[in-house]
């Protein structure tokens, strides 16, 4: 502490290098003296942004006695020294949380977008803050609303009770943004079942949509969902039974009751629910068997193709099919597309049959996938498991069965500034060590 004073008269220096080494010189002091908070505050408006981003890490150093200083930092004008100030909250974590609670309603959106991106790095730590970012669902900025959606995701469990009583919100935009955390937060929402289930019944087709998300992604802890996930095949938004299609396979194996109703939606005339049912016939596994082999003889192709496809998903337990397959793979009448399937299901069923109608027939097999290469129809045909893009109002959020969001880290946020001549105050060793995702 007795160097403080040094410290402090030394950065009157104009040496910009020096400066900031010693404020890093003062991070490490103030880790374990208060003496030097109230400098670090005062740097905080430097007019040179590469110091007040050197401050905020030596701000983090010392820790919650930093977080009303990190808070105003929010404010600043340079993305930097805010992504800084997030970045340092978040390492500080459950101290941070009651004033980024506050933080959330000020009157800067940027702002409170940050303080929604730090509780969700918190993560559990943060469940306090549930109720207020519940109430940030509703912000006017759609950015803030995003991040709010997401931290609410990472916090988990905690948030579930309060997400089940938002779904019955009078706003639908808030009820969608409330499934669809429910679907982010996973198999962890399974006590939101029985609400996501009457969900589907809302006037909102959008509602109903992030629902039959919701459902899909907590997986088969949602299997009470089925019967009303069937009905939902039947809905009268498209986009609705895709969706509801596709929940059925997340579900699996407990989805067996829904098999009937998924052969009827091979031939749907909507393309993209065709592929969720034949998504979801294979995801179900053997119990699909028999009714894709009869599915294979329909006299609407896609639903042979749709059935094709499933059973070769489904793979080694749908070796009884491999006899109709090879009908299909070997019909010169049959459409390029669906011998190409069958090809392809062979392959993956893989029993000894299927391996010798492969060989027997290989120049056919060779003959069709140039073909089917060279005329390139339907481009990538493999149906992997989907990312749903779910627009909010201009948003596109992005995310898969594992609930988690396409989302870019701190980090990434600078690659623009990093890209460009490193600063220089990344000459300085300790200082470069110290900002390494600056200075790389």
């Amino acid at each position: 502490s007795k160097a403080v004073p040094a410290l402090t008269k030394a950065l009157e220096n104009e040496d910009e290098n020096l400066r900031i080494a010693l404020i890093t010189a003062l991070g490490e002091i103030g880790g374990k003296y208060s003496p030097t908070l109230p400098l670090l505050n005062k740097l905080l408006n430097d007019i040179n942004p590469d110091v007040r981003i050197v401050t905020i890490y030596a701000l983090r150093k010392i820790g919650k006695d930093a977080i009303p200083a990190l808070i105003t930092a929010l404010q600043d004008k340079d993305s930097e020294v805010r992504f800084g100030a997030v970045d340092a909250l978040g390492l500080i974590g459950k101290d941070a949380v009651t004033a980024l609670i506050t933080t959330l309603q000020d009157k800067d959106g940027n702002v409170r977008y940050c303080a929604a991106y730090v509780l969700g790095l918190i993560g559990e730590n943060a469940k306090d803050a549930v109720p207020a970012l519940i109430t940030t669902l509703q912000d006017k900025d759609g950015n803030v609303r995003y991040r709010a959606a997401y931290a609410l995701g990472q916090i988990g469990k905690d948030a579930v009770t309060a997400l089940i009583t938002t779904l019955q919100d009078k706003d639908g935009n808030v009820r969608y943004r409330a499934a669809y955390v429910l679907g982010l937060i996973g198999e962890n929402a399974k006590d939101a079942v029985p609400a996501l289930i009457t969900a589907l019944q809302d006037k909102d087709s959008k509602v109903r949509s992030g629902a039959v998300d919701a459902l899909g992604q907590i997986g088969e802890n949602a299997k009470d969902a089925v019967p009303a996930l069937i009905t939902a095949l039947q809905d009268k938004d498209s986009n609705v039974r895709y969706r509801a299609a596709y929940a059925l396979g997340q579900i699996g194996e407990n989805a067996k009751d829904a098999i009937p109703a998924l052969i009827t939606a091979l031939q749907n005339k909507d393309g993209n629910v065709r592929s969720g049912a034949a998504y979801a016939l294979g995801q179900i596994g053997k119990d699909a068997v028999p009714a894709l082999i009869t599915a294979l003889q329909d006299k609407d192709g896609n639903v042979r193709s749709g059935a094709a496809y499933a059973l070769g998903q489904i793979g080694k337990d749908a070796k009884d099919a491999v006899s109709k397959i090879a009908e299909l793979l070997l019909n010169k009448n049959e459409s390029l597309y669906i011998r190409y399937i069958a090809s392809e299901a062979l392959e993956n069923i893989g029993s000894m049959q299927a391996i010798s109608i492969l060989v027997q027939n290989k120049s056919i097999i060779a003959d069709i996938r140039e073909e089917w290469k060279r005329w390139n129809i339907g481009g990538n045909i493999t149906i992997n498991q989907t990312i749903i893009d779910i627009e909010d109002e201009g948003e596109m959020w992005n995310y898969g069965s594992s609930g988690n969001a396409g989302l870019i880290t701190i980090r990434l946020s600078t690659t623009a500034y990093i890209n460009r001549k490193p600063p220089l105050i990344c000459k300085i060793p300790q200082i470069k060590n110290l900002l390494r995702w600056k200075c790389s």
